[in-house]
């Protein structure tokens, strides 16, 4: 009889795609499976929390005829009628309480990850660079605001959708059109789920490129799912208009986007930076931060500054690789194609927009730089593969552990926003917030020093000025009539403060002497305190007298 042939061998380990698909889905959800346990943090609050629409299955109409935050009382001018159709399946397993909403998360960035993969195989990456870039977008610390915060289900189902009509088209050009609805359908789900959707045609059209030579495969049921891409967009374009009113996003503060307030230089200069920034987190994510508002990432000034001619070296050598690659359409092309159209939108390179720079930005774009790596990691294996090996488990347990490191700061509002003081302390949001937190906690100094840094850093923040007048009014009616005393020297010079604005001069005294007791380097600043000026921390100063936790 003869003998097997060895061509129907099952491939062995490294190379089993079933094994890779188990494995990166499961190494995505073992990493971010403890973020199950964690409550609601940040937007939260304004996209489920305060959600009267997520509650009944009737409001469904109402979400796909309202903005994203509409039923919560907040007008957005952003469209994403299937994200917020999301949490009514989990409002209707917990009501509000967090863990489903978070389990949803985690299984979704599995599902993604598993999708990573399958991209990476239809561009014709070996298994094994398909399966090590898909492991290191599961473990990236870079995507931990999109997974640990359960806004993140945006960026989620955005990138389900668009990964699954990359996949899709190609499946329905291989069969000359056959299943071709599914393509439109993912489509609109992407451009529903989050703006950034709206690319989905771009990308397909560029994979088009590389796989067949021409847009569409060349054939004509390739050229009728464009016509479907078109007409989907058509559509969306009309509901979001007459949802929203417009296409824009108006109102942007340049508190949130410093770039709105900037010269169209100094804007293009600036964005060219956050590119490289980015490119610089997916490298090396270490400098996490949850907020880039301002003064975080400060504006270009000049040519000469770093982060931009840093940036023009990274983009440089991406070009120089692509341009050598050979091919009209090489696979270098379409990385990088993929992380400048999918980063596109959000860039600020054209027009500002709502922000500057948001780690959930590179959820999709790192798609490419994952794979990139996957591909260099591969070419290590073709060579060395006990080096190759032992190099993968390093950088796969330092990126693990860096996700689980940042991930815990996003079990909580304080947690987050002590974090986003540390790693941006020149963001007047990260202050303005950590602050508010710590004054619904009742923690009243810290908080007074939070508000006051928020301030220092940009004096027109009127949101901060706010929560510090609710601050010296809780001090005040918590200590103002002398019965008890607080043991923190900012406190203190705001009773000061407010005893003085009140006519107490004795009382102002009393304050001012006993805060001098507890701080008495602070002396320099006594006249300030008695005479009303300032709330309590020299806005000049450095910030030394911050609680040491948020240092």
């Amino acid at each position: 009889m003869p003998g097997p042939d060895p061509h129907d061998r099952p491939p062995s380990r490294p190379e089993d795609p079933r094994l890779w698909r188990v494995a990166v889905g499961a190494t995505a959800a073992l990493t971010y499976l403890r973020t199950v346990t964690f409550g609601w943090v940040y937007d939260d609050q304004m996209e489920v929390v305060r959600n009267v629409f997520i509650r009944s299955w009737r409001s469904l109409p109402s979400i796909f005829t309202s903005t994203a935050w509409e039923g919560s009382g907040m007008e957005t001018f952003l469209y994403r009628p299937v994200t917020i159709s999301s949490y009514l399946v989990n409002h209707a397993v917990s009501g509000l309480e967090p863990w489903s909403y978070h389990l949803a998360n985690v299984g979704l960035h599995a599902f993604v990850s598993i999708l990573v993969f399958q991209v990476g195989r239809l561009w014709r990456l070996p298994v094994v660079a398909a399966g090590v870039g898909a492991m290191i977008f599961a473990v990236h610390p870079v995507h931990v605001e999109v997974v640990a915060a359960v806004f993140g289900r945006r960026d989620l189902l955005a990138a389900v959708f668009l990964l699954g009509m990359v996949l899709a088209h190609a499946r329905a050009l291989d069969r000359m059109g056959r299943g071709w609805v599914l393509a439109p359908l993912c489509f609109a789900g992407a451009a529903l789920s989050k703006e950034v959707g709206v690319v989905a045609p771009a990308l397909v059209a560029l994979q088009d490129l590389y796989l067949h030579g021409s847009v569409g495969g060349g054939r004509r049921p390739g050229r009728a799912m464009y016509a479907a891409y078109a007409a989907v967009l058509l559509l969306l374009l009309v509901a979001r208009f007459h949802v929203t009113g417009g296409f824009g996003i108006p109102g942007t503060s340049y508190l949130d986007n410093p770039l709105v307030a900037a010269s169209p230089w100094a804007r293009v200069g600036t964005a060219v930076a956050v590119v490289g920034h980015g490119i610089g987190l997916l490298a090396v994510p270490w400098r996490l931060s949850p907020d880039y508002s301002f003064d975080a990432f400060p504006v270009v000034g000049s040519m000469a500054d770093v982060r931009f001619v840093g940036a023009l070296l990274i983009l440089g050598s991406v070009a120089w690789v692509v341009a050598r690659s050979g091919r009209r359409v090489s696979l270098p092309l379409l990385l990088a194609g993929w992380y400048a159209v999918t980063l596109f939108p959000a860039s600020n390179l054209v027009v500002a927009v709502g922000t500057i720079f948001g780690e959930r930005l590179l959820y999709l774009p790192s798609v490419a730089l994952s794979l990139t790596a996957g591909l260099a990691g591969h070419g290590l294996w073709a060579r060395r593969r006990g080096v190759a090996a032992a190099t993968a488990l390093v950088v796969g347990a330092g990126l693990a552990l860096q996700t689980a490191r940042y991930s815990s700061a996003w079990s909580d509002d304080v947690s987050l926003f002590r974090w986003a003081a540390r790693w941006a302390p020149r963001s007047t949001k990260a202050h303005h917030k950590l602050g508010e937190e710590l004054l619904r906690r009742g923690d009243l100094g810290p908080a007074i020093r939070s508000l006051d840094r928020a301030i220092a850093i940009a004096p027109d923040n009127v949101f901060a000025e706010a929560t510090l007048a609710v601050a010296r009014s809780h001090a005040w009616e918590r200590y103002g009539n002398g019965e008890e005393l607080p043991f923190d020297a900012d406190v203190l010079r705001v009773l000061s403060r407010a005893a003085r604005d009140r006519g107490d001069r004795g009382k102002a005294e009393f304050f001012r002497e006993l805060a001098l007791s507890f701080a008495p380097r602070a002396a320099h600043r006594a006249d300030d305190i008695a005479s009303g000026k300032g709330s309590g921390v020299d806005r000049g100063d450095p910030p030394t007298v911050f609680d040491p936790s948020i240092r």
